[in-house]
């Protein structure tokens, strides 16, 4: 993976969502695909275009920019308007429907002095300390600095701004960076993928409110699965249940 990829991946949906913005292009009536005369220009403003030989290309065999599409039209950031005779592709105007893409870099610089360690069969009888006969680190001075990478892509929407549903994939140590402790066992950090979602909706017929959530965690051939879940009931309920006074022989 190029250490760019994220960032241009981000300014394509970029690119896609300006042009459905300043254009509401009109799409095909069956499979609600864009234009055949848009297709080319959209292709020579991605990053890395596609070079087809075709005389006329479908959108299909524009692969990435396909992918980018059907990525918009399944997070509902973009929706379909107008009759059935004429469906037009327009944007979310009302919000509900967000996706985030980020990435991070970092770099980590760690240090070992063996110079300045003690080891239990280095102690003397008068309370001194002596170099260990036995650790090799004794006299290493351990350097190690790499430079990590982290991807992750977010998506939050809601059917009418009651309720709110989101899904999240991330990646981490993209670039599996060498790792080590005494500078001569160098493994490379496997890479961690985490995908998490959840929701929350009103309880229909009832004051309250259901939250859902989960977390998948995989890396080196561990796995980890977390679920969760909380009911929650209006203040103003509670409080109608409540005693509104006080017993006379309790002061408040």
């Amino acid at each position: 993976m190029h250490g760019d990829e994220p960032g241009t991946v981000l300014r394509d949906v970029e690119t896609l969502l300006a042009f459905i913005s300043d254009n509401t292009p009109t799409v095909s009536t069956k499979n609600h695909l864009l234009p055949m005369g848009s297709l080319a220009p959209l292709n020579a403003q991605m990053t890395r275009p596609i070079q087809l030989g075709l005389k006329r290309p479908q959108q299909r065999a524009y692969a990435y920019l396909h992918a980018l599409y059907l990525l918009l039209r399944a997070t509902g950031l973009t929706s379909l308007t107008g009759d059935g005779n004429t469906p037009r592709l327009a944007l979310d105007e009302d919000g509900l429907h967000q996706l985030g893409v980020g990435f991070q870099g970092t770099y980590a610089n760690r240090t070992l002095d063996g110079n300045k360690l003690t080891f239990e069969d280095g102690l003397q009888l008068d309370g001194t300390w002596l170099r260990s006969p036995t650790e090799a680190i004794n006299y290493q001075y351990i350097s190690v600095h790499y430079f990590d990478m982290n991807l992750g892509v977010l998506y939050n929407g809601s059917t009418n701004g009651n309720n709110n549903y989101y899904f999240g994939l991330s990646a981490y140590h993209l670039n599996k960076p060498k790792e080590s402790f005494l500078g001569v066992d160098t493994i490379n950090v496997p890479i961690r993928v985490t995908a998490h979602g959840g929701a929350y909706f009103p309880v229909t017929g009832s004051p309250s409110t259901l939250y859902l959530s989960g977390l998948y965690n995989r890396q080196a051939g561990a796995h980890e699965i977390v679920f969760g879940g909380a009911w929650a009931i209006s203040a103003r309920v509670i409080s109608a249940l409540l005693p509104t006074g006080l017993p006379p022989n309790i002061d408040p």
